[in-house]
C-alpha cells in the first residue's frame, strides 16, 4: 500500500515529534511510505541524518514524490485543518492539536468534514471540534507517546554535569518562547510564571530558573535577540538579585531534555500554561518522574489525571481580542487563566517540602511510561486507521 505522511517532519516542534511517531508507525506496517516534508519549524536535523538513531535519515530517504501517475491509497496529514488537501489519496485523515481554546473557527470544522476521518491527541482537543459543531463520528482520540530519550550519550551526561555544578540546588526547570509577545497574549505564560517565581523567592540565594526556549532560526542573531528579550524581562521581573536564572537557548536532542528532568538539582517543572493541545514537556517530565506542577486543564490532563501532581487552579476567560486571527483563535473563544496566589502557595509548599512531590512522581513514572511508549500508541493507530481504512 502506498500511503503518503505529510507534516513538518524536519521540525523540533510538538508538531514535528507527532508527525515523526505517525511516520515510524506506518513504517511499522510495512507500507511503501513516503513523507513530504512541509517547511515550517525547520531545523539543522536535515544536515545530520543520523539524528534521533538514524529517524531523520529515514524521513529523508523517504521524500522521494511517489511516480507520476500513481495516486497514494492512504495520506496522514498532521498539520492545522487548513492546511490539509483532501484529495491527496484516496483515503484522508487528517491528525491535529487543533487550538488551545474552548472552540475552533468553522473553516476548520468545514476542513475536518472534507476529510474522510480526523485524529486528534487529546480528550480536550476533540471535546473543542465537538463543541464547534463537528459530528461525534468524525473524530477519534489517538495519544502522542512521550519522547525522552534512553541513552546516557555524550550530551546527556555533558547537561547533568553542568547542571549539578550550578550554585543553586533547588532549581525550576521552565519551557517558553521569549517571542516578544504581550503576556496576555502568550499561551505558555511565560512572562507571568517568571515574574510569579521570582516575587516568590525574592530573597532566597539558592533558588534558580532553568528556562529552555528554542532557537527560532538558528542564528548568532536568534541567539542575540532571545538573549536581550531575556535581559529585558529580568529587569523587568526580578526586583533583587534573587532567584537566579539561567538561560538553556538552542536545539537539544531528546537525551539532552531528558537530562533536564532527571537531574536531582532540578526540582520541578512549572507549567502554568493557559491551554495545551497535548503537553509534550509534560509528559515526558511525568515519564522522567520530574514533579510537575501545572494548570489543571486541557490536553495534559489525560494522563495528568493518572498523577498525582501540583495542580494550579485557574479561572476562565475570553481569549484577548489582540490574541483573535480569525483562523486559530475566534471569537468568543475562551482559554483559562492561572491563579496567580494559588501558583505562590503551591511554589512554597514546594520549596519547604519537595521530597514528597518527588515520590508522587517517581511513582507514577512506569505507569505513564509503559501507556505513552510508542508501541502502545502504534496499537491504537492499528484500531483507528485500521478500521477508517477497512470501512473506506
Amino acid at each position: 500500500m502506498n500511503v503518503v505522511v505529510r507534516g513538518p517532519l524536519l521540525s523540533c516542534t510538538g508538531y514535528g515529534e507527532h508527525s515523526r511517531q505517525v511516520f515510524q508507525w506506518a513504517l511499522s506496517k510495512g507500507w511503501n511510505v513516503h513523507a513530504v516534508i512541509v517547511p515550517w519549524g525547520m531545523c539543522t536535523y536535515h544536515i545530520n541524518p543520523n539524528t534521533q538513531n538514524g529517524l531523520i535519515g529515514r524521513v529523508m530517504n523517504a521524500s522521494a514524490p511517489l511516480p507520476e501517475g500513481v495516486r497514494a491509497d492512504l495520506s496522514l496529514q498532521i498539520q492545522l485543518p487548513d492546511e490539509w488537501d483532501p484529495g491527496l489519496a484516496k483515503v484522508n485523515i487528517g491528525v491535529t492539536a487543533g487550538v488551545e481554546a474552548d472552540r475552533c473557527s468553522q473553516n476548520w470544522v468545514a476542513a475536518c468534514r472534507m476529510m474522510d476521518h480526523v485524529i486528534v491527541p487529546s480528550t480536550f482537543t476533540r471535546s473543542v471540534f465537538l463543541n464547534s459543531g463537528l459530528e461525534d463520528n468524525r473524530i477519534s482520540c489517538v495519544p502522542e507517546a512521550y519522547t525522552c530519550g534512553h541513552e546516557k550519550t555524550p550530551g546527556y551526561q555533558s547537561i547533568r554535569d553542568g547542571l549539578e555544578s550550578l550554585p543553586t540546588k533547588f532549581n525550576l526547570l521552565v519551557f517558553g518562547q521569549l517571542t516578544g509577545q504581550t503576556p496576555e497574549t502568550d499561551r505558555k505564560n511565560t512572562f507571568y510564571c517568571l515574574k510569579w517565581i521570582s516575587e516568590a523567592f525574592k530573597n532566597d540565594p539558592d533558588v534558580g530558573i532553568i528556562v529552555k526556549t528554542n532557537m527560532g532560526r538558528l542564528t548568532v542573531q536568534d541567539r542575540e535577540v532571545t538573549t536581550n528579550i531575556f535581559l529585558q524581562l529580568l529587569r523587568e521581573i526580578r526586583p533583587g538579585p534573587y532567584p537566579r536564572f539561567y538561560l538553556a537557548h538552542g536545539l537539544m536532542d531528546n537525551n539532552e531534555i531528558t537530562a533536564l528532568y532527571e537531574c536531582e538539582t532540578v526540582k520541578a517543572l512549572v507549567a502554568p500554561t493557559r491551554g495545551e493541545g497535548w503537553g509534550l514537556p509534560i509528559l515526558d517530565a511525568a515519564v522522567c518522574g520530574l514533579p510537575v506542577m501545572a494548570t489543571a486543564h486541557s490536553g495534559h490532563m489525560d494522563f495528568m489525571k493518572k498523577v498525582k501532581f501540583l495542580d494550579l487552579d485557574y479561572d476562565e476567560i475570553d481569549v484577548p481580542q489582540i490574541k483573535l486571527d480569525g483562523r486559530c483563535f475566534v471569537e468568543g473563544a475562551r482559554w483559562v487563566e492561572p491563579k496567580e496566589g494559588n501558583f505562590k502557595s503551591r511554589l512554597m509548599k514546594l520549596r519547604k517540602g519537595s521530597a514528597k512531590p518527588r515520590e508522587w512522581a517517581q511513582a507514577a513514572a512506569p505507569t505513564i511510561r509503559e501507556e505513552y511508549s510508542l508501541p502502545s500508541i502504534f496499537k491504537e493507530y492499528d484500531s483507528v486507521v485500521g478500521a477508517i481504512v477497512d470501512r473506506s
